[in-house]
């Protein structure tokens, strides 16, 4: 921490690697660093600041895309 500082650090973005723990975020809100968690969050929900892609609502509208254009089976790749 004092390292960040040194260096004028305001904030994190962080992008956890899969299985990093949930204290990690607790112990960075114990030094008083905002952080953000992006693309992936830690434990099964956020715990705090998240930004992330909505997949689901990302493919539901190139999906929409594509029909409104006229192709009758997007997934076949044809019209």
């Amino acid at each position: 921490m004092a390292r960040m500082r040194e260096h004028r650090v305001d904030a994190l973005l962080l992008c956890p690697a899969e299985e990093t723990p949930a204290s990690l975020i607790e112990t960075i809100a114990d030094w008083g660093m905002p952080c953000i968690e992006v693309m992936r969050h830690v434990g099964p929900s956020p715990l705090g600041d998240y930004v992330g892609a909505d997949l689901r609502a990302g493919v539901a509208n190139a999906v929409r895309h594509l029909i409104a254009l006229g192709h009758r089976h997007p997934a076949r790749g044809n019209r």
